[in-house]
């Protein structure tokens, strides 16, 4: 196999997680025919409950929870699954890593009520920083122990598609334990009283927190 050819799938794995996190454009329709409420004297305990309940379910990686406490309760991936290995390490990487820390109480505003919060989780981009020298020196040990070539090349002369693919999957968990970093995001959740009820206001910014920034 090509290195070309494996760093492309390797580029799938990452950029096709994105496919079970969330859509903006699935979500940009909640936000579009909003009627301006009344302006609030003080923060209601609902409010603050349900700003909890969707960083807890944030917390959790469980975006079905996030979509139920949403505007319009969107549909952000929850159906779809990484459908290789290596998407798979990525994504529970990355949901493991989530936590949260508000910055204060819920407080009114023109348009509601708003609640500004910090998410941090796994930084997806920064798995890629070693790859390309990992999965080198992997395959290169392989040949350098191998007793026979036809083990590692096929009648292309080209190194094995399988060794390729679990040198990529070693090398892809080895960066996650080794080469990964945090990133931390500001967001501010704005909240709106709706049939009975308060909801979170879905923004681009709160999206591409909850998302590893792989929403777009």
């Amino acid at each position: 196999m090509k290195v070309a050819r494996f760093f492309g799938i390797l580029a799938g794995a990452i950029f096709g997680i994105a496919g079970v996190l969330v859509l903006i454009g699935s979500v940009a329709l909640a936000v579009n025919s909003l009627d301006e409420p009344v302006r609030l004297s003080e923060t209601p305990v609902a409010a603050e409950e349900r700003s909890q309940e969707l960083m807890e379910a944030v917390a959790r990686g469980d975006y079905q929870g996030v979509s139920a406490c949403l505007y319009g309760q969107p549909d952000l991936g929850v159906g779809r699954e990484p459908e290789d290995e290596m998407g798979k390490l990525i994504w529970d990487a990355f949901v493991g890593s989530i936590s949260y820390e508000f910055s204060g109480q819920c407080y009114a505003t023109d348009s509601g009520i708003s609640r500004d919060a910090s998410i941090t989780s796994l930084d997806i981009a920064s798995a890629g920083t070693n790859l390309k020298s990992r999965v080198k020196a992997i395959l290169d040990a392989q040949v350098a122990q191998a007793e026979d070539m036809t083990e590692i090349y096929d009648e292309s002369n080209n190194i094995r598609e399988e060794l390729v693919m679990a040198a990529l999957s070693q090398a892809v968990a080895d960066a996650l334990k080794e080469d990964t970093t945090t990133v931390t995001r500001d967001v501010t959740m704005n909240l709106i009283f709706r049939d009975g009820q308060w909801w979170v206001v879905p923004d681009q910014a709160l999206l591409q927190a909850i998302s590893g920034n792989m929403a777009s």
